[in-house]
């Protein structure tokens, strides 16, 4: 809510001509200006959407990944999770909540992942050893092959589109009613809002579960300032991955280490996750 000064129009009328012109000629601007504002203001709506998330755990007979949302318009969206197993949990959650960095759900890579379709540019949190980082990795990078199969997903017509990345063969289920070019996670750059996506071994799905508008006070904030890190200027992802993998491999040499007398079996769990190899593995 905002308030503007104008001037009392109190016996405006019984003033000289010359007075009263003047005064209109300099009234009217500002309305037109402070109308113009609140009406842009009263547009900028976002479209938000919950998915229902589920990925597949080694050596768990399932996982239910809980709730995460998206908010987004035309030009960026911010994607996050919301937590909760049940879709009541879920919503009662924090607006804009993340999981706390050292969470134990390792599933969860990202705390929130910004698309900028306008700058190319695709950030995010991420977990690094004990501690946070603030991640830039490359915007897209899926080749889409939309076809024209379609199908009905909470009232919208959709289309079906599959791309590999990433060590994963996803099919994506997007509207064109929808003018939004993302989706849940890093999926996007179709021509319409991902309403369901899943990869090819049924290990990893999204479903949209809800579909509505909000404001977009989320995407104006400063996307450095959600979640604190020790570093500024956004770290490239494969350094991420690759300082991640290191911490990790000497964590392993550590138990090793002081474990000798203990007899452990010794095996690998296999890479999980939205992303099982990378294109500098390729």
């Amino acid at each position: 809510m905002f308030y503007i000064r104008v001037p009392l129009l109190t016996n405006l009328w019984d003033q000289p001509v010359k007075t009263k012109t003047a005064y209109m000629k300099s009234f009217f601007p500002l309305f037109a200006l402070v109308f113009t504002t609140v009406t842009f203001s009263q547009q900028r709506q976002c479209t938000m959407i919950t998915y229902k998330m589920y990925m597949a755990i080694p050596f768990a007979s399932s996982y239910s990944g809980g709730y995460d949302r998206l908010i987004a318009n035309e030009s960026a969206g911010i994607f996050y999770h919301l937590g909760g197993e049940n879709y009541s949990d879920a919503q009662s959650a924090k607006k804009y909540t993340a999981p706390i960095p050292g969470d134990l759900l390792p599933i969860i890579e990202t705390m929130y992942t910004r698309a900028d379709a306008e700058k190319k540019e695709l950030l995010l949190f991420s977990h690094l050893a004990r501690s946070t980082a603030l991640v830039k990795d490359t915007y897209g990078g899926f080749n889409w092959n939309v076809g024209s199969e379609t199908k009905v997903i909470a009232g919208y017509t959709c289309y079906k589109a599959e791309a590999y990345y990433r060590g994963r063969t996803w099919t994506a289920w997007f509207t064109p009613q929808i003018s939004v070019p993302f989706g849940p996670w890093k999926l996007l750059g179709l021509p319409g809002l991902i309403l369901q996506a899943y990869d090819a071994t049924g290990e990893v799905s999204f479903d949209a579960v809800q579909v509505s508008t909000a404001g977009c006070d989320l995407l104006q904030r400063d996307f450095r300032s959600l979640v604190k890190t020790k570093n500024k200027v956004p770290m490239p992802y494969r350094e991420c991955i690759e300082k991640n993998k290191e911490f990790f491999d000497n964590l392993d040499k550590q138990m090793d280490a002081d474990s000798k007398a203990i007899v452990v079996p010794d095996f690998k769990v296999p890479r999980f996750g939205y992303e099982l190899k990378y294109e500098w593995e390729e």
